[in-house]
């Protein structure tokens, strides 16, 4: 796991346990990658840190890249084929 994958899947283990994210813009990259993985996290079941996946912090960057390549391309007008 990359580091800056680690550093999400503690944030999202803190906030499984209910503790408070405080953003640090100097330390970290922005909250939107804990704050959709969170959610994700609890679908699949985890309810705690020991719970998480690879896989499961994984598919939230995935869907995240996925939904800026459709939005993209419905912007620039490409021939790609996105789901509506």
């Amino acid at each position: 796991m990359h580091t800056d994958e680690a550093v999400n899947a503690y944030i999202v283990g803190q906030l499984l346990a209910g503790e408070p994210f405080t953003y640090d813009p100097v330390d970290r990259h922005g909250p939107l990658l804990a704050a959709l993985a969170l959610p994700l996290a609890r679908i699949q079941g985890a309810k705690t840190f020991s719970d998480l996946t690879e896989s499961e912090l994984r598919l939230t960057t995935v869907l995240a890249g996925l939904s800026r390549f459709c939005y993209l391309a419905r912007r620039l007008k490409c021939s790609v084929s996105c789901p509506a």
